[in-house]
């Protein structure tokens, strides 16, 4: 409807009463539209990252997807035209509409967006938010005018009352320095009271005015780079495409250079939305931070942090006796004596909504210079340095001191209690914003020069709230981008880490090698960071926090109840009279003892037990159920369902353990879950059940809870864990051993039961029992021994000695010796590897990798501050903590680059064999490398040309060799010819000198040659040579035909050889190449 609307080729004939109204009802569907998102956005908690607020923001995602699908190419198309409109009615709800369509940064709304731009060239819009932005800073300046005009009008006005008030008093001055009468005075200075103030609400309407809805255009700025989406950012500096570039980055710091030093309420909330936009611009965009700071941006931001504070109400001092301390040194000036402050009144609604208003513009102000010293390149240490000289150190301290002071005074006012803690936190959050850009100054800080420090401020609240954000404050090394980098980050409370999840995570992580081992700690981290979340939950309640923090003591209180109760039976009980009697005989105070003692011991095991429960409660799991009992159980289902009626309550059973069993599936990879039907549940079930039986039978099973020792005792532990890690090898190695015994059992039943005495204890007269009484003399010494000897021949002998040597060498010796090896090995393998964790954790950085002696030897830091403060695991499992508790759209570059890995759980960001401590001594070890690099190519290069030289100088010598042998043939030849003709001797020798010129001369230009000849030159000598020989021949026929030589009697044939190739070189044949 709203394109309809929009698109509508009867607006032109419209009169002006039909456009008004179209114009309204374009207004009222903009409207429409919008409330779709906002009626469910304002239901957002404020917690962010709880499921509710899951839930809520998933339907403002849906709404959000909805009105951007339904137009063609999305919301884009539909609404930017509609910025042009010349209704400004109608381009503010455009913008209202935009900015809730973006709300959060929505991706793909922002999508649209950018191919909208791309695919239509779009200019309009970017001419049009500029041309508003140079309008909105023409209208600010020309209302600094107007307001320094009522300035002065104010102070003349002022001047004029004073000199009516004069008149209207002294009379006769008055008319003579102002020309009024005397009875007209009074009328006067009433006009001038009611012209002031008019003027005064005039002027305070106008300053507030927002022309061009800037905050509106500067938030759907802001939220279109949301996320550090970077091709955006990098289009709002440029657009290539288009014909008209408009810089709008540099214009929002031009237009926030406006407000130098001239912030006030009027334009609190414009210039944070200013500061808000740069933040979404430069984020991750070094080339976005260079046209910013290229604006002189810094001066600015430093002006917004000296903005000061509304003051705090003042606090009244007492005396002891009650009495004002004005009124007593007014009336006793000397001896103040002793004074006490009374607390501070509570600050009106006002005052919080002007002081959270400055609290979040110096909070946005302290993200964008975070932001400028994120990263860690080059072009950041330049931009550092600028900022660095730029701002004032002292600023930076001060606001620290001011933060930490009004965050003590909203935890101790009477405010409403959630506004109150919701400033705190804010004023705690920009304290420790400010010390780590401080850090991260001293960390880009060059040699040459000295920025101010703590030590050197003189004041003593400075030093205090600097070691409180200090104690506060965690710092990891991270690698981004090639290069290793320091991320400091906040910490409130490490007590939400238990200590038994600690030591479980530190001794079972897989320390096989280094990516092993990260990448193992990544999934404990995902595991321990859900145990962090419900223990601070839990921690919101009292009683739960009361029980759960003192864990320890219920342990130590009902061991040491244990050890009381148990020496007390030891002391009192006497033995019945009565053999079939169990309970014992004591003293007459044993039953007060028992039941006071009893009691405080029910109350620690049950306290004990709640703590196992409640502390571990999001790790208990259920059982997975087999896929093939699952499978079966759903087929049957389905047969069964269309002829009973229970069916359909039988398929929701199996769909509830279907979903529970899948959600235990997803679970399993989870290091920290327990088994809700395990033996630690049961355990302590057990301890609050054996504490009851014991207080109903005179204290029987109080014996049990000694077995408690071993939950605390590390080397108890590696006992156990010793049986229970090879339990499946155990058992089937039992099961084994009984299966043999069973055999050696029917033996003994078949042959051996007349030598079982029942008087002894061993029957026999079923297979049962000859069954039971084998595994009992079996185990306990020997079947053979335990069963009597009846020998009366000597192959009863042997098949006796048979029978007790086999059973004593399968089951006593070998049978129980494997059992006892692997409770060895299993007991000495957890030893080994706890000293080997041991040794890892002591000699070897968990994070990085490389070794303690290391840093001891050329770290600029030892083993133990790198391992504490640089490489700290428990630093890196609290920041991935933090990067689930904030919002994705409020990461820095380095968080949402770290996000994105640790949920591939990739490793690329790990330090692995980097520390910023060995820095100088890798670029050492580089350079080193570097340099023999270039000494080994030197060398290579060298041998290769000697190679190649010597290559040229075998080939050289072959060819000469070759050529020898070719004028040595020739030489041959033409002698042979010399003796055959006797006449013509001359010409003969004349025409062989020709052709010895004519067939040499060729080999000679070769000689220049670095190798062989080439085959086209060989079959070019050739050629001639043969044409030579032809020649001759004819010659000669024309010779003997004239008669100057005598024709010889048998015809003259002259030797047509062939000419050798001249031999080639290995090298030559290996390369396939000739020269």
């Amino acid at each position: 409807l709203l394109h309809t609307s929009m698109t509508s080729s009867f607006f032109h004939q419209m009169n002006e009463v039909e456009r008004w109204e179209h114009n309204r009802l374009i207004v009222k569907m903009l409207q429409a539209l919008r409330a779709t998102i906002h009626n469910v956005r304002v239901l957002l908690p404020d917690d962010e990252t709880s499921p509710e607020a899951d839930q809520i923001m998933a339907l403002v995602r849906n709404n959000q997807n909805g009105i951007n699908q339904a137009g063609l190419g999305g919301v884009a198309p539909q609404l930017v035209p509609l910025l042009s409109h010349s209704n400004e009615e109608i381009v503010r709800e455009t913008l209202a509409l935009l900015a809730v369509v973006l709300y959060r940064g929505n991706k793909n709304v922002q999508l649209s967006f950018e191919r909208y731009f791309k695919d239509s060239q779009e200019e309009h819009f970017f001419q049009d938010l500029q041309l508003r932005m140079q309008r909105s800073k023409v209208a600010v300046r020309e209302k600094r005018l107007l307001l320094q005009q009522y300035e002065a009008k104010k102070e003349y006005s002022k001047k004029l009352e004073d000199a009516l008030t004069a008149k209207s008093t002294w009379g006769k001055k008055a008319n003579q320095l102002l020309g009024i009468e005397g009875q007209t005075a009074a009328v006067e200075l009433d006009r001038v009271e009611e012209e002031r103030k008019e003027e005064s609400v005039t002027i305070a309407e106008l300053m507030c005015v927002d022309d061009g809805s800037m905050e509106l255009v500067l938030r759907i700025l802001g939220l279109l780079c949301d996320g550090q989406r970077r091709s955006m950012q990098n289009y709002l500096r440029k657009q290539p495409d288009n014909i008209k570039t408009c810089n709008l980055v540099a214009e929002t710091a031009d237009y926030l250079k406006l407000f130098h030093g001239r912030v006030d309420k009027g334009n609190l909330d414009l210039v944070t939305q200013l500061v808000q936009a740069l933040v979404e611009f430069t984020g991750g965009n070094h080339e976005n931070q260079v046209t910013i700071c290229d604006r002189r941006i810094i001066d600015s931001l430093d002006s917004l942090l000296q903005h000061e504070l509304p003051k705090l109400p003042k606090q009244r001092a007492f005396l002891e006796s009650g009495v004002p301390f004005s009124e007593f040194t007014r009336v006793f000036p000397g001896d103040l004596g002793q004074m006490k402050l009374l607390p501070r009144p509570p600050p009106g609604r006002d005052w919080l909504a002007h002081l959270g208003e400055v609290l979040q513009l110096k909070d946005t102000v302290m993200v964008l210079l975070a932001s400028l010293v994120e990263l860690n390149d080059e072009g950041t240490k330049q931009l550092a340095s600028e900022i660095g000289d730029a701002i004032d150190m002292s600023t930076l301290f001060c606001n620290m001191k001011q933060m930490e002071k009004y965050r003590k005074y909203l935890e101790t006012v009477d405010v409403d209690e959630e506004e109150g803690l919701k400033l705190a936190r804010l004023a705690t959050s920009i304290g420790f914003k400010l010390h780590h850009f401080c850090l991260r100054l001293y960390d880009f800080m060059p040699k040459d020069k000295s920025w101010a420090r703590v030590e050197d401020s003189g004041d003593d609240k400075v030093k205090e709230a600097w070691k409180m954000y200090a104690k506060n404050t965690r710092c990891i090394e991270v690698l981004h981008n090639r290069t290793l980098q320091k991320v400091y980050f906040s910490v409130e409370n490490t007590d939400v880490l238990r200590e038994e999840v600690k030591e479980k995570l530190k001794w079972n992580i897989c320390r096989t090698s280094l990516p092993d081992k990260l990448r193992d700690f990544i999934q404990w981290s995902q595991s321990v960071s859900h145990d962090i979340k419900y223990q601070r939950k839990l921690n919101s309640y009292a009683l739960p926090r009361f029980i759960v923090r003192r864990t320890a003591f219920w342990n130590s209180s009902m061991l040491l109840l244990t050890f009381f109760l148990n020496i007390f039976m030891l002391i009192t009980w006497e033995a019945p009279a009565n053999f079939l009697d169990v309970l014992p005989v004591v003293p007459s105070y044993y039953n007060a003892v028992l039941y006071s003692i009893g009691s405080l011991h029910l109350l620690s095991c049950l306290c004990v037990s709640f703590t196992f429960f409640l502390s571990n409660f999001p790790n208990f799991v259920l059982p997975t159920l087999p896929p093939t009992l699952v499978n079966t159980y759903r087929v049957l289902a389905q047969k069964l369902r269309p002829k009973k009626a229970h069916t359909d309550k039988s398929m929701k059973i199996y769909e509830t353990f279907s979903s529970k069993a899948s959600e235990t599936r997803k679970n399993n990879n989870s290091p920290n879950q327990i088994n809700w039907f395990g033996l630690a549940t049961f355990y302590y079930v057990a301890l609050v059940v054996f504490s009851v039986l014991a207080l109903r039978n005179q204290g029987y099973f109080f014996c049990f809870h000694l077995l408690h020792i071993v939950n605390n005792n590390d080397i108890l532990l590696r006992v156990l864990q010793s049986i229970t890690l090879n339990g499946k090898s155990l058992l089937w190695v039992a099961i084994l051993g009984f299966f043999i015994i069973y055999i050696y059992a029917m033996a003994a039943f078949a042959f051996l039961r007349r030598n079982l005495d029942r008087n002894a204890g061993l029957y026999c007269e079923t297979l049962a029992q000859c069954f039971t009484v084998s595994i009992k003399a079996g185990l306990l010494s020997t079947l053979g021994e335990a069963i009597p000897v009846d020998i009366y021949t000597f192959s009863d002998a042997a098949i006796r000695i048979l029978f007790d040597l086999s059973f004593f060498i399968i089951i006593t010796t070998i049978g129980l010796n494997i059992i006892f090896g692997i409770i060895v090995d299993s007991f000495s393998e957890l030893r080994d590897e706890k000293w080997r964790a041991r040794n890892d954790m002591n000699s070897v950085c968990f994070i990085c990798g490389n070794a303690s002696y290391e840093f001891d030897k050329h770290g600029s830091v030892g083993f133990e501050e790198h391992v504490k403060n640089e490489h700290n695991m428990w630093d890196y499992l609290f920041f991935f903590i933090r990067l689930d508790e904030i919002n994705e759209n409020d990461y820095s570059a380095t968080e949402d680059y770290i996000q994105r890995l640790y949920k591939r759980n990739a490793l690329d960001f790990f330090p692995q064999n980097q520390a910023l401590a060995l820095q100088s001594v890798q670029e050492t070890h580089e350079e080193h490398f570097e340099e023999i690099k270039e000494v080994a190519k030197s060398l290579l290069e060298r041998i290769e040309r000697e190679e190649i030289g010597a290559r040229r100088q075998r080939a050289r010598m072959e060819q000469v060799r070759w050529e020898k042998q070719q004028v040595e043939k020739r030489q041959f030849l033409f002698s042979r010819r010399g003796t055959i003709y006797m006449r013509g001797s001359l010409d003969h020798q004349r025409s062989a000198d020709s052709y010895d010129s004519r067939t040499l001369t060729l080999p000679r230009r070769m000689q220049t040659l670095p190798r062989r000849v080439s085959p086209t030159h060989e079959r070019l000598e050739r050629h001639v040579s043969l044409e030579d020989d032809e020649e001759e021949v004819r010659k000669r026929r024309r010779k003997f035909s004239t008669g100057f030589i005598k024709r010889p009697s048998s015809p003259i044939r002259f030797p047509m050889r062939r000419r050798e190739a001249p031999p080639t070189s290995p090298d030559d044949q290996s390369s396939g190449t000739s020269l």
